[in-house]
């Protein structure tokens, strides 16, 4: 089955687009082919990301990673107990290896490839917030920042207690010119800091602070 049957297959089974109430003011005709193609068109967008992910990890060999079963099951049958890892029983030296590959092509400067893998790989393991503030980071420096920014949002949901993702979001709300809410989150963040493990990023949301706050009065 080639990717577009498997998109098409997943949107026929998994959505009800003729009960979408997301558009009412269009003729019944109109608003089945119209939010049905906004529905493929993003599944199909997900898909190609999540087959060019598995495609860098050829060289890897590792069979987990071989087939199109991952975009089936990650677009339509989401869990929210338990990951498509310990569904599928893949083992942590596999991730591992996936991961290193990541870090490399994110070293590299091959931001683009890096987010592609990190996206994989939080898709396989939602749980670890490392994957989803990974994933900020390259999306970030491949100039995404509202894609970087939910994959800090994600991050910051998995551990509330962390100030980075708060931290790395202010840095994307300050490249969106949202000066405001950068402050907001810099804010939020801060308190995080008093826990002994966070303490170095003190200096870091303090200074970011005090510099949006001086635009900010600015304007």
């Amino acid at each position: 089955m080639c990717l577009e049957e498997v998109v098409s297959k997943i949107v026929e089974e998994r959505y009800d687009t003729k009960r979408d109430n997301a558009i009412v003011l269009l003729p019944p005709s109109v608003q089945h082919s119209k939010i049905e193609a906004e529905v493929e068109a993003e599944v199909l967008l997900l898909a190609q990301r999540i087959q060019h992910a598995v495609s860098l990890l050829e060289p890897l060999d590792l069979k987990p990673f071989k087939n199109l079963g991952i975009i089936n099951w990650g677009l339509s049958n989401w869990d929210e107990t338990k990951t498509y890892k310990e569904i599928a029983g893949i083992p942590e030296t596999s991730m591992r290896q996936v991961r290193t590959l990541a870090v490399k092509n994110y070293n590299d400067g091959n931001y683009k490839d890096a987010a592609d893998i990190f996206f994989l790989l939080s898709l396989i393991d939602w749980k670890l917030p490392y994957h989803w503030n990974s994933l900020g980071h390259a999306e970030y420096y491949s100039n995404n920042y509202r894609d970087a920014l939910k994959a800090y949002k994600a991050a910051s949901l998995l551990d509330i207690n962390d100030p980075k993702p708060l931290l790395h979001s202010a840095h994307c709300y300050e490249k969106l010119g949202d000066t405001k809410i950068a402050i907001d989150l810099l804010l939020e963040a801060l308190p995080l800091t008093s826990d002994p493990f966070y303490h170095d990023y003190e200096v870091p949301i303090k200074n970011l602070l005090n510099q949006l706050r001086s635009e900010y009065d600015k304007d």
